[in-house]
């Protein structure tokens, strides 16, 4: 359960009937209150209608979150993957260009241990491709499960577009 114009507001139910729904309620009423463009001047946020979205909780072979595919664009070509492992736990982080050859930089999470190429890359880079064919920038968050492609979001401003960038 999240938001549609903030971020990192998501609530993850595992089992409905161990969730503190009020205090739910509570935190997302908060939420819909507040204008995220106030934060970092990213003005597609400005004048966006707040609302709720509920989506499926998709779950990997292990009972586990999936890895985040967050698939960087520039003029709809794909330029670099990154990769979110444990993203509600120990959150690491592992960058690599499209034809998965690990790059050395970081952004805020430490580097995690390297995977194995996924079998459905080229079908995640096509899609985020064409997801992105007239953007400038954009990032395509996609999610790789059961040998199916979900899409998760679009991000114009990675980090508010305030995130320092390491090459190491």
């Amino acid at each position: 359960i999240k938001t549609n114009h903030d971020n990192g507001g998501v609530v993850i139910v595992w089992d409905e009937t161990k969730i503190n729904w009020g205090k739910v309620r509570s935190r997302l009423k908060n939420k819909l209150k507040r204008n995220y463009f106030y934060r970092n001047r990213e003005w597609p946020y400005l004048n966006i209608k707040p609302c709720i979205v509920v989506e499926k909780l998709l779950l990997d072979e292990n009972n586990k979150i999936p890895i985040d595919f967050k698939v960087h664009c520039f003029h709809g070509k794909a330029k670099m993957i990154t990769i979110d492992l444990d993203r509600f736990g120990q959150h690491k982080q592992n960058f690599y260009d499209p034809d998965w050859n690990i790059l050395d930089c970081r952004w805020y999470f430490p580097i995690g241990e390297g995977i194995p190429k996924p079998e459905g890359l080229a079908e995640m880079v096509n899609l985020a491709e064409k997801l992105a064919d007239n953007f400038l920038y954009v990032r395509v968050d996609l999610y790789l499960v059961n040998g199916h492609t979900y899409f998760g979001e679009m991000t114009f401003y990675q980090g508010g577009g305030l995130e320092k960038f390491d090459f190491e």
